[in-house]
């Protein structure tokens, strides 16, 4: 089933730069120890212990414990240490020795949030949730064969922990239907791949094509509990049912897509953490180590399994991170004219198989070291480049990598190492930031065009550029547009002056240039007084009787207000409720019978 989450706000900008106060809530298992009260500590609250007295975590189910704290207001990305403490007593704080410690020190850490967050849960002292270590842990695998024709050979469980042998562990058909059965032991906090194969050889057999959001390339994966378990699974998908639930995103793209660096790419990559932080998507990571965009490139993603399973899940997102390998000076010195035609007929490739696959072209990031081959001087001159005006013109969304990679989280502090410890790959940290940025222009609301007469006008952006039934129009790069023809028009607008992160709007499918049936003309909106304190009021002036929706967006696209009121034929002055809204800078935008002004405001 799909379900698309439509979002109707302005634009928010993902700066590093940007202050704001935010709500993040903390969570802890103290399933592995007997338990005190439990506090937190951190830079936020000046690592007091004892004084504030507003750090105690409240117990929320089961030995999970749980605290919502307004942090002091940061730029996004800036790092946040901290760690907690079973009782009022020093000795009796984390000490982290693991993948998620921040630097050379022993707290944990968070990147600063570029909206209300609720962290993931973790086990005390620990990285993950509560694993008792070096148990043995009962798995069994139970794939529903319904719709296949299974081989006379038997289905096959293939992974890494029987050395991928396709015919050595058959799995036991369950009765006399079409689900068939596998166990095996582990140890708990083992991280395992494996696929099932229709068949046992890899020559007639059939291999699973996965699609649904739990693999890591074209594998599934588990990290192994510390008690017992059964995965129940349909052929060839994550679910039992064979449904993928929410909006489809494909990620397809090279190593740094796939998570080469981080341990449990099936937990840690950038897909799987934009799926944590956006559940409404369900997001595939394809990514294949190594692979171009070329086509004539050394390992062309073209001919990867991933492309494969991609095409296979139909994505109602797309969203391409690759170009990083083609970078490499003995592919790009002679193969390069060919780069921003593949690229363009990767975009294609999927829109012929669903011409409303919303597109995100990803602009890798910064090369910090030479290796692998990597060279920053072809992506910065030539690549990067390359992708924008591709994006701009197959009319495609632009998420800038290297805006994120640059950022000041990244250069300042401890240095780039924290981030791309090589210079190239991400760490989980890396991803942590990559996803949020990805998370954030993926939920940024998309522009919108308005019309009155021939004129088509954005509703915002920097930079603009018009399209006519999947055409660039030459010339058209300003915020309004006087079409001279019917027909469905876009716009890529840039969301900032600061990057290139680029969004596409909706088409407005323009039937008339001389008036527009059911729309109100020339409506024009004003807030007063501006900017106001206690109270606030709306001049509307409509050209006929109906209802006004008003929505307030504050500073980061978010929509803090809606509200009705019934409008005349002539100026209107109705009340605006912003009791609520802190002193800031405000977006109101009306809609009235399909017209949509937007105008901005301020409260002090």
């Amino acid at each position: 089933m799909k379900r698309v989450l439509l979002l109707w706000g302005l634009l928010s900008v993902f700066s590093i730069g940007a202050f704001a106060q935010r709500n993040v809530t903390f969570q802890v298992d103290m399933g592995l120890l007997p338990v005190s009260t439990v506090y937190i500590v951190g830079g936020f609250n000046n690592w007091d212990l004892f004084g504030a007295g507003n750090n105690g975590l409240t117990l929320v189910g089961g030995t999970v414990y749980q605290i919502t704290l307004a942090m002091p207001a940061n730029p996004a990305g800036t790092p946040m240490e901290y760690k907690f403490v079973n009782g009022a007593n020093w000795a009796n704080q984390e000490g982290i020795t693991g993948a998620c410690k921040f630097g050379t020190t022993n707290n944990r850490w968070f990147s600063y949030p570029n909206a209300d967050t609720t962290l993931g849960l973790v086990c005390f002292n620990q990285c993950t949730t509560c694993v008792a270590a070096n148990v043995n842990v009962n798995v069994n695998f139970m794939v529903d064969m319904t719709g296949t024709n299974v081989s006379p050979n038997g289905v096959q469980i293939i992974g890494d922990f029987q050395g991928w042998n396709p015919s050595s562990d058959i799995m036991s058909r369950i009765g006399t239907g079409n689900v068939y059965g596998y166990s095996r032991t582990f140890t708990s906090g083992q991280y395992i791949q494996w696929k099932t194969l229709n068949g046992n050889d890899w020559g007639a057999g059939i291999q699973e094509v996965v699609i649904g959001g739990c693999t890591a390339g074209t594998n599934r994966t588990l990290l192994v509990p510390d008690r017992d378990t059964t995965i129940t699974y349909r052929w060839e998908y994550c679910t039992a049912d064979g449904v993928i639930p929410g909006t489809k995103v494909g990620m397809i793209g090279n190593s740094i897509a796939y998570g080469a660096n981080v341990p449990f790419q099936g937990v840690n990559s950038i897909a799987r953490k934009l799926g944590r932080l956006m559940p409404n998507l369900t997001v595939d990571n394809f990514g294949h180590s190594g692979a171009t965009m070329l086509k004539a490139g050394d390992t062309p993603y073209w001919k990867t399994p991933e492309m494969t399973n991609a095409y296979k899940l139909n994505p109602d997102m797309l969203i391409i991170e690759l170009g990083s390998n083609d970078s490499k000076p003995y592919m790009w010195s002679t193969l390069s004219g060919g780069f921003r035609a593949d690229y363009e007929n990767m975009i294609d490739t999927f829109r012929v198989q669903n011409p409303a696959v919303d597109v995100y072209a990803f602009s890798p990031t910064k090369a910090y070291t030479s290796a692998y081959a990597i060279s920053e001087a072809n992506l910065a001159n030539d690549i990067r480049p390359g992708i924008i005006a591709s994006a701009k013109v197959k009319g495609a969304n632009v998420i800038d990598g290297y805006d994120t990679s640059t950022s000041a989280a990244v250069t300042g502090g401890s240095g780039y190492t924290w981030y791309f410890e090589d210079g190239i790959h991400p760490t989980l940290n890396g991803n942590d930031l990559l996803a949020a940025k990805m998370a954030h222009v993926l939920s940024t609301t998309k522009p919108v065009i308005s019309q009155d007469g021939p004129v088509l006008t954005a509703s915002y952006g920097t930079e603009f550029t018009w399209y006519l039934n999947g055409n660039v129009i030459p010339g058209a790069t300003t915020a309004n547009y006087t079409a001279v023809q019917t027909g469905k028009y876009r716009v890529l607008v840039k969301l900032s002056d600061s990057n290139e992160d680029r969004l596409i709007s909706p088409v407005l499918d323009v039937t008339s240039l001389v008036g527009v049936s059911n729309k109100l003309l020339n409506a024009q909106t004003v807030v007063y007084p501006n900017p106001a304190s206690s109270e606030a009021n709306v001049k509307y002036t409509s050209v006929n009787n109906g209802s006004l929706n008003m929505e307030v967006y504050d500073m980061r696209g978010v929509r803090v207000h809606t509200q009705s009121a019934a409008c005349i034929a002539g100026v209107n002055s109705l009340p605006l409720n912003i009791s609520t809204m802190a002193p800031g800078i405000y977006t109101l935008r009306t809609i009235q019978s399909g017209k949509v002004t937007v105008t901005r405001f301020s409260v002090k």
